[in-house]
């Protein structure tokens, strides 16, 4: 029969005076009231002289708790260890309390339970990869074994000791190299002008770090080198390549879930760049599905949360703008208000609102419910935060668009004043901003047939195919379709159903 763990026992006997009232008045506030018999199971092991389980299970006779006596021992040893912890918030925060434990169980000379903790601390650092931790549960298993004179380890077991310490450094060395990287990427991207940082990046393309995957030896390297590669592809315009390396690093992920469980924070920001990066080329149905993922996530943090309320909702509002799908926009414009008003969101100065607003007027135009559009637009452009200028930019022009479309000519003419000295304020010069300007003020404050109009669109169609050969200047087009919405004037047909019919084209 096998001999009763007197573990507790030895645990409880070893605490001073101090320690049991610590846990005393611990267990007062935290163990819920069923569980009042394990403090009763620790004042009777308390009173004993010598282990006696028989003499326990006599004493507690008729509790449900002694039909698995093992079990209330675990748990109340767990719990003495745990006492001054409130909760165990990831895994570093567990290996910490191991070492802690490890280390009190140490100074009562309680060496065989200290290999116990020694061995779940190695097991779980070395599956989730903590190497700094890790080496630190090898030191304190080294000292240890010096405080038992060496008689505890026979020399193979000392040198498989060395041999993973080794290992971790390495490990970790590798770690600290691509995360290095990585940051001399992000550096370089953000030094300057794109023009500058792409030059910078050049050097990037050709580190070994980059060019091959032989390097990695850890999974935490892994995904340092997918996220690297994935940003260093977005920061020069490579869609594909970002798209490509942004879908491993989520694949490597959920099929290693436990990187989510460290980090679910890291998951959820490769899960938007993946949604970011399969927009940017029109994998609208990998988009749709990748927002579901990121529905299903939740955290306890509000903040988080309403952050991901903006980012899903933006995503899946682009996504309508793009494909044309306008009843589905407006029915989640619907459903977002009904959301402001019932989760009572901040509505103000918020960077994400911005974008959340010019969606809305966005779609409202195609819906060709121009009040609602200039509403949207009106919060945009009279909101104090300029942190966004490329939405405060496109707003002021979409906005003379909406003038034009309602035919208010006064109101077009101070908003095309307006227009015209903040982009000249800002030293803005995009030739087809300026175009647009003269096109609006030629066509809106005077009076033509509608020959003379239908050429002024054709003209201004012919120069804007020209002016956006120009990459920077093309990229325009990602805030408001202007040649989708010319050839709706031009055909006259709406705008709507000419956006939708050029995405069905790029998908045929």
């Amino acid at each position: 029969m096998k001999k009763a763990s007197e573990d507790l026992f030895l645990l409880i006997k070893s605490l001073n005076r101090n320690e049991k009232g610590y846990f005393k008045r611990l267990s007062s506030f935290y163990t819920k009231k069923g569980d009042a018999n394990y403090l009763a199971l620790f004042d009777a092991i308390q009173e004993q002289d010598h282990y006696n389980e028989d003499e326990l299970k006599k004493k507690f006779q008729g509790e449900r708790f002694v039909r698995q006596i093992h079990v209330a021992k675990n748990y109340l040893y767990n719990f003495i260890l745990e006492s001054t912890e409130l909760y165990q918030k990831d895994i570093d925060s567990r290996l910490r309390s191991y070492l802690n434990q490890i280390e009190f169980l140490s100074e009562k000379s309680l060496y065989p339970q200290c290999e116990k903790l020694v061995r779940r601390a190695k097991k779980m650092a070395l599956h989730y990869e903590r190497f700094t931790l890790l080496l630190d549960v090898l030191a304190l298993e080294n000292r240890l074994m010096r405080k038992q004179l060496y008689t505890v380890k026979s020399e193979k077991e000392m040198e498989e000791m060395y041999i993973r310490e080794m290992d971790s450094i390495d490990k970790y060395r590798n770690i600290v190299e691509y995360r290095h990287f990585v940051s001399s990427i992000f550096m370089k991207i953000y030094s300057g002008k794109k023009q500058a940082a792409a030059q910078k990046l050049k050097s990037v393309a050709h580190s070994p770090l980059f060019t091959s995957m032989k390097k990695l030896n850890s999974g935490r390297a892994k995904i340092l080198y997918y996220y690297g590669k994935s940003s260093f592809s977005h920061s020069v315009d490579d869609h594909q390549n970002a798209y490509t390396n942004m879908r491993k690093l989520v694949a490597f992920y959920e099929s290693n879930p436990k990187f989510i469980e460290i980090n679910p924070g890291d998951y959820h920001n490769a899960l938007k760049n993946l949604v970011a990066a399969c927009n940017n080329l029109s994998r609208f149905d990998e988009t749709f599905i990748n927002v579901q993922k990121l529905k299903s996530l939740s955290t306890k943090s509000k903040h988080l949360n309403e952050a991901n309320f903006y980012f899903i909702n933006i995503i899946l509002l682009t996504l309508y703008i793009n494909t044309g799908a306008l009843k589905e926009g407006l029915k989640l414009i619907g459903s977002i208000q009904k959301e402001f008003k019932e989760q009572d969101l901040k509505q103000t100065r918020n960077k994400s609102e911005i974008e959340l607003f010019y969606c809305f007027a966005y779609l409202y135009i195609y819906a060709e419910q121009y009040d609602k559009a200039k509403y949207f637009l009106r919060k945009i452009i009279n909101n104090s935060d300029k942190h966004r200028t490329d939405l405060y930019c496109s707003a002021k022009i979409v906005n003379l668009i909406v003038h034009f479309e309602m035919k208010s000519d006064d109101l077009m003419i101070s908003a095309s004043r307006s227009t015209s000295r903040y982009l000249q304020k800002i030293n803005r010069h995009y030739k087809f901003e300026i175009l647009l300007l003269k096109f609006i003020e030629a066509n809106g404050f005077s009076i033509h047939s509608e020959k003379e109009r239908m050429a002024a669109y054709k003209y201004l169609r012919a120069e804007l195919v020209k002016i956006f050969r120009d990459p920077t200047e093309k990229k325009e087009l990602d805030y408001f379709d202007f040649e989708s919405w010319l050839v709706s004037k031009i055909e006259k047909r709406k705008f709507v159903e000419v956006v939708k019919e050029k995405k069905l084209a790029i998908h045929h």
